[in-house]
């Protein structure tokens, strides 16, 4: 229960609250003028304190944020389980949570505060304070927080705290303008006792359609050529690759590793070239035998006859030259030719031993070269054996490339059909979870017609039906559609969720409802409203608190013995420039 606001602002006025009705009234002062308008009252401002110590996110244009308020705290005094505690909120440290008392102690919430001795006041951070608080109002702390949508606290309060500057007077089912038809679904079936995991389903669901949408578009955009194909042509190149791996792979078992492969290349090619050296050697001293065989054949004596005639002839020209005799210089001539002779063919016989050598050497080159060629022609080298492996381990990932992309190509083509069987399964589980629940909703429908009855001759209907977009819980109305049926529509089922909630014995006690709501409703319905929400206030145990405008309270429209005057808070507000929530304007 909300037992005071109040503020660190000298001027604030700090309106305190009781069990039950509470009226915040703004009067009209005598002196009031023209132009002077009670809408700066701050009947709204205190809508946005509550929302602001019970952790909504910081509105940069809200008034907390002005330099007014530069270093100052809004507070809420609240009553829970017995303990009384106040918990703070200001523009200077936004994210923190100051607190009067050890609440983790007291309350025995599972919170870590830390202390700021400046300000002598306990702290914990926003987002911790509003998962104590979703445990503590809604049991939140049950629910399987895996799923990627999850009801949340500040959504599931808003239904309970609508800000009119948020949009949230605008329609029942939702508590924003900006509320998204996920979160709607998914808070309300919360709040209903429904399987709210069926909603969160529906809306991964929307995301992959729309992630489809977006896939398509790129792909008929050519955006993704080079990613994705036509599940045809992948399936033709899967194949085709398939055929060269196996190929490659028959390869490489027959494959014959020699690991002296390039041991051998070399000797091979030392071998050539010492065969060419060989045969050109043995071709040049073939050419020399055959000069030395036709010199020793005319290394022979010359002709005697001759030789002695011209002996004889010298003799008499030169005879003091020519002193020896013809035969000694025949002697002499013989001993030269046979020397020649036997030296020409000791140079032959050489010869002959070196081609004769050479040419088994150049054998025996032959039958190793042979030998090596056979070998490297039947084997192969490690290198290349790590070659092919290499080729076919690139292969073998070009395939499983290719698989992905087709699986990702087939993904796409079959994904509307799947997506469409999971909603349709996911409609029915919806429609499933209603009947189960069948019971309580009637009981819903029941309790909304019930206090719809006591405001117009032609009730309202709480409506829970399963769509073709997933559950819709909303409130459907015959005839008029003003903004007057309007508000009293979102009453009527703010109403409904408060008094549900109190009998399912949920610690949320207090429903807050800004005078935006009754301004456009007929004084007799006001009337009524005001003296039902007494009622269901008392009959199930919550604070209802209601801040208005002096002239809006429907005197003569009220039963007698409705003392509403005794439910109007203290202090009250007037439209003076002192006499607002503030104390003054700004």
């Amino acid at each position: 229960m909300i037992k005071k606001v109040f503020s660190t602002h000298s001027k604030f006025k700090a309106p305190s609250f009781d069990p039950g009705m509470n009226l915040l009234i703004v009067d009209k002062t005598e002196q009031s003028t023209v132009k002077q308008t009670r809408n700066s009252a701050g009947k709204s401002s205190l809508i946005e304190i509550i929302n602001f110590v019970f952790g909504a996110d910081n509105d940069k244009g809200a008034f907390y944020n002005k330099d007014a308020f530069e270093g100052d705290l809004f507070s809420v005094e609240m009553e829970y389980s017995g303990v009384t505690f106040v918990a703070s909120r200001g523009s200077a440290k936004k994210n923190r949570i100051y607190f009067n008392k050890r609440i983790d102690i007291d309350l025995k919430l599972d919170i870590e505060l830390e202390e700021d001795t400046e300000i002598k006041l306990f702290f914990s951070s926003v987002n911790d304070w509003k998962k104590v608080l979703g445990r503590y109002f809604f049991s939140i702390s049950t629910v399987d927080t895996i799923s990627k949508y999850n009801p949340s606290f500040r959504s599931l309060f808003s239904y309970l705290v609508r800000r009119e500057t948020a949009g949230g007077m605008l329609e029942p089912k939702k508590n924003a303008r900006q509320q998204q038809s996920y979160d709607e679904q998914i808070n309300l079936s919360f709040l209903f006792g429904l399987d709210w995991a069926l909603s969160s389903e529906f809306q991964v669901i929307r995301d992959k359609e729309k992630a489809l949408k977006e896939l398509k578009k790129s792909l008929k955009q050519g955006y993704l050529d080079a990613v994705v194909d036509a599940p045809a042509n992948l399936r033709s190149k899967i194949a085709v690759l398939e055929g060269k791996i196996s190929e490659m792979q028959a390869n490489l078992r027959t494959f014959n590793l020699l690991p002296e492969y390039r041991q051998y290349e070399n000797e091979l090619t030392k071998i050539g070239i010492e065969l060419r050296a060989c045969i050109d050697k043995n071709t040049i001293e073939k050419e020399l035998l055959e000069s030395l065989e036709t010199s020793i054949e005319e290394a022979s004596s010359p002709d005697y006859d001759s030789l002695q005639q011209l002996y004889q002839e010298s003799l008499q020209v030169f005879p003091d030259i020519v002193k020896k005799r013809f035969d000694e210089v025949q002697i002499f001539h013989d001993s030269v030719v046979r020397n020649r002779k036997l030296y020409l063919q000791s140079e032959i016989e050489r010869v002959k031993v070196s081609i004769s050598a050479r040419h088994s050497r150049i054998t025996e080159l032959a039958q190793r070269q042979t030998f090596i060629m056979d070998l490297l022609q039947t084997h192969g080298a490690l290198e290349q054996y790590n070659k092919l492996n290499s080729d076919l381990l690139r292969k073998q990932a070009e395939l499983e490339d290719l698989k992905k992309r087709l699986k990702t190509a087939t993904d796409i083509e079959d994904a509307q059909p799947r997506l469409d069987m999971e909603r349709a399964a996911l409609t029915l589980k919806i429609g499933q979870n209603i009947q189960e629940n069948s019971i309580f909703i009637s009981k819903a429908i029941q309790r909304f017609e019930s206090i719809s009855s006591t405001l117009f001759e032609q009730t309202g209907l709480l409506t829970v039906e399963n769509t073709a977009n997933g559950i819709s819980i909303d409130v459907s109305k015959q005839g008029d559609k003003s903004k007057g049926i309007k508000s009293m529509q979102i009453y009527c089922f703010d109403m409904t969720l408060i008094s549900l909630l109190r009998e399912q014995g949920s610690n949320i006690d207090f429903l807050v409802h800004d005078s935006h709501l009754f301004d456009p409703v007929d004084s007799r319905q006001v009337a009524h409203a005001l003296v039902t929400g007494a009622e269901l206030a008392r009959k199930y145990n919550f604070q209802y608190i209601i801040t208005m405008n002096s002239d809006q309270i429907p005197y003569d429209y009220l039963p007698k013995d409705f003392d509403i005057d005794s439910m109007i808070v203290s202090p009250r507000l007037t439209d003076t420039d002192d006499g607002g929530l503030f104390g003054f304007r700004f």
